[in-house]
């Protein structure tokens, strides 16, 4: 299948739908790993701690899991945060601890009223939760 050339490429190549999916993560991967370096980077210039193993997680999550930009920041313990909101009521935070503890919170909103819930969880079971949790989208699109 494909679809219609974007109007910067030249008229006489086909994009498919796949090629367009793989380039849109290859940017997002791209994104993430510029904001991992400046964190690692910041990091070691204020002598803070910074978890190595956190950054290689989260970056398999996005590589996997992520179709959106999430804010990433550094917490105190040194491990990498993703945030991703939707306005003011919506969001999802991972925090990578480890392949087996992912700290998460999120907050989402249905019919006027917004709900949250937080935990701790295997990244084998974060997915599950962004869903049923309604805030899939947040991070999938």
């Amino acid at each position: 299948m494909t679809t219609s050339t974007p109007a910067n490429a030249s008229s006489s190549k086909s994009y498919s739908v796949a090629s367009i999916k793989d380039d849109l993560g290859q940017q997002l991967m791209q994104e993430v790993e510029a904001r991992c370096a400046e964190l690692e980077e910041l990091a070691e210039d204020e002598d803070l701690p910074f978890n190595a193993a956190s950054m290689a997680i989260l970056r398999g999550f996005v590589r996997t899991s992520a179709t959106i930009m999430p804010a990433v920041v550094l917490t105190d313990g040194g491990h990498l945060r993703a945030i991703w909101r939707s306005g003011d009521n919506e969001q999802a935070a991972l925090i990578f601890r480890s392949v087996g503890e992912i700290q998460f919170v999120f907050f989402a909103e249905a019919n006027g009223v917004v709900s949250r819930a937080s935990g701790v969880a295997p990244l084998s079971k974060i997915a599950g939760l962004l869903v049923s949790h309604g805030v899939s989208k947040l991070v999938r699109g």
